[in-house]
C-alpha cells in the first residue's frame, strides 16, 4: 500500500494497492489479486483507491485488461505495469537504475554514480563505519538551507568543504541524517556525475536530478541542466574560488562530535584524542579510522621536499620570532627564505600537509605527518634536533629574575624565552611521538631512546626550580614522552635537592596568581594512568605533597594523590587490589602524607572530583577504564575502613581526622571507632592537640543531638560514649574549657532535639541555652582566677562583646562596673570590647537611653568604686567606640 501526495506516470496520486508476480500466467494471476484485494483491502476505501497491478514480464493486453476492471466501478482507478513500463520508468530514475542494475549484477561502467551508493562507498571503508551525524556534526545551519534549496526551483549552487570528497559526504549525510522528506528525494535523485560524457548524457534527462558535478574541467556548463529542471550542486575544496550561490561548512562542531564517536562505539578517551590528531578536520580523521591495510594517503604525499621532512620534528613555529626562525633553518640547513618557499607552495593545495595562520605555521595534524615522514627522516635530522632540543628546553626563563609580583610583565620588559611557546609545545609534542611511535622512523636505530637523553640531560642533577617553572607547560608531554627518565629526575631532585620543589611551590602568587608547579602535577597525573608506573607516582605526590607548605591554588599534591585513590571513580588502569597495595605502602613509607590520604579519599556526602584526563600519547586507558560496581565499591570501602582502624593510633590529630568521617562510616566501624577511642582518652588529657580533639567531639555531639532522627545520625549509646570521651579531656583550666562559648553561634554539647517543624521557637530556647552557659562560664572563671580569669577568657575568646554581656548580668554589679570602667578606654580591641559588651547590657538591665544619663547616673552611686573623674576620662572612648 502507497500513500503519494503527488504521483506520476508510473505511481498514481493518493492511496493505492499494488501487486507483483513473475507467474506466466499474468491475466489469471492479475484476476486473482484483484479479486482477493477487494475482499481483504487492508483498511483502504477501494472507492478512492487505485489498483496497480506490476509484472517484469512483457503483457501486450495490459491495457485492455486494465480498462475492462476500471470499467466495473470497484475501485477509483486500476493500472497494469509490464517489463516496459519498469524498464522506462528506469531510464527516467538514474540512481534507482543504477541501483537496480548492481543488485542483478550488471552494473555499467557510466560515469556516474548514484549519491547513496558512492557515500556506502565513502563512508564504509572507515572502521568504524562513519556516520551521517559526523560530517554533519556543529553543521545544522547548512543543512537547512540545502533543504530550502532544494525545495525551491532549479538552480545552481555550490558547497564548499576542506576537500571536495567532504563537501559531497555532507551532502550525502545531509539526506541519510535528517527526517525531512527532502532528504528521502535527494537520495533518490542525486548522482555524482565523475566525467564530461556522463553529465551529457543526464543533463537533458527529462526527469529532473540532483546532480553532482564531482570532475574536473570548465568545458561543460551547468546552464543546460538547470535549464532542463535539474538542480546541479559543485563540490569544491577549501582552496577553491567559490562563485555564485553556495554554502560554506563550518568547521566540526567540538562537542557535536565527540558525541557522535562515541556512539559510533569510540571510547570518549580514544574521541578526544582522535580529535586532538586530527584537528577537527573530517578527511585526516577518516584517514586514521580507514584501516592502515587499504589506507588512503593524503595527495601531499607524493611531492615532499626534505625540509617538510626535517621540520615534521618541529611540529609548529612561529615566524615573527628570531630565535625559531634560526632555529628551523639550523634543522634544515637552508636559509629560512628558501624553507619558506617551499612551505608556501604546499600550502596552496587541497588537504595540506601544514598551514600558516598569521605568522604561525604548524602541521594540520603533527601526528599523520609523522605517520607518513618519519621514515624518511635521517640520522643527521635526528642529531641535530637533540641538539636543538636540548638547548630549548634546557634555556631558564629571564621572567624568573623579576619579583613575584612583576613576573605578569616579563613579556613588556623584554624578560623572555629565546624560543616562542608555540614552538616549545611542537618539539615536545616530537619527543613524545618518539617515546611512543619509535617504530615509524624504524631507519634509525635508537630514535626510542632520545627523549629520555633530552629530559635527563635537562632535568638532571644541579638543577633549581626554575627549570621546573620553566618548562611547567611542556611537563605532561615530556613525562609521556619518557615516563621512566621523567618520575628519575623528580625522585633526584626529591632526595637530593628537596628545597628545589619547596622554591617552586612558594612562588604562586603575583597579580595573576601565577603558579609554576601545575606541570609537574599533571605530568604525574597522566603517568599514573599505567598500572606499572602507578604505586611510584603515589609515592612521589605523597613526598611532594609534606614539601608543599600550601597556598590558594586548588591543585596541589595532596589533591592529584587523592583523585588516584576515590573509592567510586577510577583514574588508572591500577586495579583495586594494586591501589590498596600502594595506600597501604604509603602509610608506612610516608605515614604523614599516607594518613591524611586515607582520611581524604574515604567517601562522605561532601566533596568535590575534578575530571582527570587521561594520556594523550601513551596508549594507557585509551579505552577508558570502567567505573567501579556497586559491589566493587562497598568492598574497597570495607578496605579503607580497616586501615583507618588499624593506623589511627594514639594520635589526637588523627583521631580528630577520623571523627571528622565519622557519621559516613559504617555503623560497625563506628561503634568500634568509638569504643577504641574511649580506651585510650585519658592518654590524651596531657597533649597538646587535646583541645582540637575535644573540640570536634563537641561538634559532634551538637550534630547527633540536635537531630537524632536523621539517616546519618548515630544511635543513643554511641553518643554517651563520645560524651564520656569529652568530659574526660575537659581542661580544669576554665579559660580552655570555656573558651570557645564566646563566638558567634557555639554549638554546645548538651542540647535537646530541634523541632523542625517549629524552629523559630526552638532557636529561641538555643539562645537562652547559650546566654545561660556563658553566665556559668563567667562566673566560673571568676571563682577560679578572679578579675585575671576574666581578662584572660576576654583574650582568648573569639567575640570578646559577649564575655561583657556575660559578665554584667552573671557577676556583681561592683565587679562588672570595675572591669568595664577600668578597660573602656583601653587600647587592646579585645578589652574595649568586652567593656562595651558589659554597658550594652547595663543599659538593658537598667532601661538607661545613652552614655551621658548612665554617667549622670552612676555620679551618686557610692558601689562604684572610680572617681567620678576617671568615668569621664573613659567616656570620649565609649563614645568613640558606641
Amino acid at each position: 500500500m502507497l500513500v503519494i501526495d503527488q504521483g506520476n506516470a508510473w505511481t498514481p496520486s493518493g492511496s493505492s494497492a499494488w501487486e507483483l508476480s513473475c507467474e506466466k500466467g499474468v491475466r489469471s494471476k492479475a484476476n486473482k489479486d484483484y479479486e482477493e484485494r477487494i475482499t481483504e483491502p487492508m483498511g483502504l476505501e477501494i472507492s478512492k483507491a487505485t489498483f496497480v497491478f506490476v509484472t517484469p514480464r512483457k503483457w501486450p493486453s495490459k491495457r485492455k485488461w486494465s480498462d475492462e476492471r476500471r470499467a466495473g466501478g470497484r475501485w477509483a482507478d486500476v493500472r497494469a505495469l509490464d517489463a516496459d513500463d519498469l524498464v522506462s520508468w528506469l531510464q527516467q530514475t538514474p540512481s534507482v537504475g543504477n541501483w537496480f542494475a548492481r543488485s542483478i549484477g550488471k552494473l555499467p561502467s557510466s560515469g556516474f554514480v548514484p549519491l547513496d551508493e558512492w557515500w556506502e562507498h565513502w563512508s564504509t571503508a572507515a572502521k568504524p563505519h562513519i556516520s551521517p551525524q559526523l560530517v554533519t556534526a556543529g553543521r545544522g545551519n547548512v543543512i537547512d538551507r540545502i533543504g530550502e534549496w532544494l525545495q525551491d526551483g532549479p538552480s545552481r549552487h555550490y558547497i564548499q568543504g576542506e576537500t571536495r570528497d567532504e563537501a559531497i559526504a555532507f551532502l550525502a549525510a545531509c539526506a541519510s541524517g535528517t527526517s525531512s522528506s527532502w532528504g528521502s528525494m535527494l537520495l533518490a535523485k542525486a548522482v555524482v556525475v565523475e566525467t564530461d560524457d556522463a553529465w551529457r548524457s543526464l543533463e537533458r534527462h527529462s526527469t529532473p536530478l540532483v546532480l553532482v558535478r564531482s570532475f574536473l574541467g570548465s568545458n561543460v556548463s551547468s546552464q543546460i541542466a538547470v535549464k532542463n529542471g535539474h538542480h546541479v550542486i559543485t563540490p569544491i575544496d577549501e582552496l577553491a574560488d567559490a562563485k555564485g550561490n553556495g554554502y560554506k561548512m563550518p568547521r566540526l562542531g567540538l562537542d557535536e562530535t565527540i558525541h557522535v564517536l562515541t556512539a559510533m562505539g569510540l571510547s570518549e578517551e580514544k574521541a578526544r584524542s582522535l580529535i586532538r590528531k586530527t584537528a577537527r578536520r573530517l578527511q585526516i580523521m577518516r584517514r586514521f579510522l580507514i584501516d592502515e591495510s587499504g589506507g588512503q594517503q593524503p595527495a601531499w604525499v607524493s611531492r615532499i621536499p626534505q625540509s617538510l621532512v626535517s621540520l615534521v620534528l618541529l611540529g609548529q613555529w612561529e615566524e615573527n620570532q628570531e630565535g625559531d626562525r634560526q632555529l628551523v633553518a639550523e634543522l634544515v640547513g637552508e636559509p629560512y627564505e628558501e624553507v619558506e618557499r617551499e612551505l608556501v607552495s604546499l600550502t596552496v593545495t587541497p588537504d595540506p600537509p601544514l598551514v600558516r595562520i598569521g605568522e604561525r605555521w604548524r602541521f594540520v595534524s603533527h601526528e599523520e605527518a609523522w605517520h607518513l615522514l618519519a621514515i624518511r627522516v635521517t640520522s643527521s635530522d635526528v642529531n641535530r634536533f637533540q641538539k636543538i632540543s636540548t638547548g630549548v628546553f634546557g634555556e631558564v626563563s629571564p621572567a624568573f629574575e623579576l619579583p613575584v609580583g612583576e613576573r605578569h610583565m616579563a613579556n613588556i620588559m623584554g624578560k623572555v624565552l629565546s624560543h616562542s611557546h608555540t614552538l616549545r609545545e611542537g618539539m615536545a609534542r616530537s619527543l613524545a611521538l618518539m617515546g611512543t611511535q619509535a617504530d615509524r622512523a624504524r631507519n634509525i636505530a635508537g630514535v626510542a631512546y632520545l627523549p629520555n637523553r633530552v629530559v635527563a640531560g635537562v632535568l638532571g642533577r644541579d638543577q633549581d626550580w626554575r627549570i621546573w617553572a620553566t618548562l611547567n607547560d611542556q611537563l605532561p608531554t615530556l613525562a609521556e614522552a619518557t615516563p621512566e627518565a621523567f618520575l628519575d629526575a623528580v625522585e633526584c631532585a626529591q632526595s637530593t635537592q628537596p628545597e628545589c620543589f619547596k622554591e617552586l611551590f612558594a612562588q604562586e602568587g603575583g597579580a595573576l596568581l601565577e603558579n609554576y608547579h601545575t606541570g609537574m602535577l599533571w605530568a604525574l597525573e597522566r603517568l599514573a594512568w599505567s598500572q606499572d608506573h602507578f604505586a611510584r607516582v603515589a609515592k612521589v605526590l605523597a613526598q611532594l605533597g609534606e614539601l608543599d607548605p600550601g597556598g590558594r591554588s586548588s591543585n596541589r599534591p595532596s589533591g592529584s594523590l587523592s583523585s588516584l585513590f576515590l573509592p567510586l571513580i577510577r583514574f588508572s588502569e591500577a586495579s583495586d587490589k594494586r591501589r590498596l597495595e600502594t595506600l597501604r605502602t604509603l602509610l608506612t613509607t610516608v605515614p604523614g602524607a599516607g594518613w591524611k590520604l586515607l582520611a581524604n579519599v574515604y567517601p562522605t556526602s561532601s566533596g568535590l572530583v575534578l575530571h582527570r584526563h587521561p594520556p594523550l600519547w601513551q596508549p594507557w586507558a585509551q579505552d577508558g577504564v570502567p567505573r567501579p560496581l556497586n559491589l566493587e565499591c562497598e568492598m574497597f570501602v570495607g578496605e579503607l575502613e580497616k586501615l583507618l582502624l588499624e593506623y589511627v593510633g594514639s594520635e589526637p590529630a588523627r583521631w580528630g581526622d577520623l571523627l571528622g568521617i565519622l557519621s559516613a562510616l559504617s555503623p560497625e566501624t563506628r561503634r568500634e571507632g568509638i569504643a577504641k577511642l574511649t580506651d585510650q582518652v585519658d592518654e590524651f588529657r596531657q597533649h597538646p592537640d587535646a583541645n582540637k580533639l575535644r573540640n570536634i567531639i563537641r561538634q559532634h555531639l551538637h550534630r547527633h543531638r540536635s537531630y537524632p532522627k536523621a539517616g546519618w545520625a548515630m544511635a543513643s549509646k554511641e553518643v554517651e560514649a563520645l560524651d564520656s570521651a569529652y568530659q574526660v579531656l575537659m581542661p580544669s583550666d576554665p579559660i580552655e574549657a570555656h573558651g570557645w562559648l564566646f563566638k558567634g553561634w557555639p554549638e554546645l554539647p548538651d542540647v535537646d532535639p530541634l523541632d523542625l517543624n517549629n524552629e523559630s521557637d526552638d532557636f529561641g530556647k538555643r539562645g537562652e541555652q547559650v546566654a545561660q552557659a556563658r553566665l556559668e562560664a563567667v562566673r566560673e572563671a571568676y571563682r577560679f582566677g578572679g578579675p585575671s580569669a576574666i581578662i584572660g577568657i576576654t583574650l582568648a575568646a573569639e567575640d570578646p562583646f559577649q564575655v561583657g554581656v556575660a559578665l554584667a548580668r552573671g557577676t556583681e554589679s561592683r565587679l562588672a562596673f570595675g572591669l568595664a570602667f577600668e578597660h573602656l578606654g583601653s587600647d587592646n580591641e579585645s578589652l574595649r570590647n568586652m567593656a562595651l559588651g558589659a554597658f550594652k547590657a547595663f543599659f538593658s538591665l537598667n532601661g538607661w537611653k545613652d552614655l551621658d544619663a548612665a554617667i549622670e547616673r552612676l555620679r551618686s552611686d557610692a558601689s562604684v568604686p572610680h572617681a567620678f573623674a576617671d568615668v569621664y576620662r573613659a567616656a570620649p572612648a565609649a563614645k568613640d567606640t558606641w
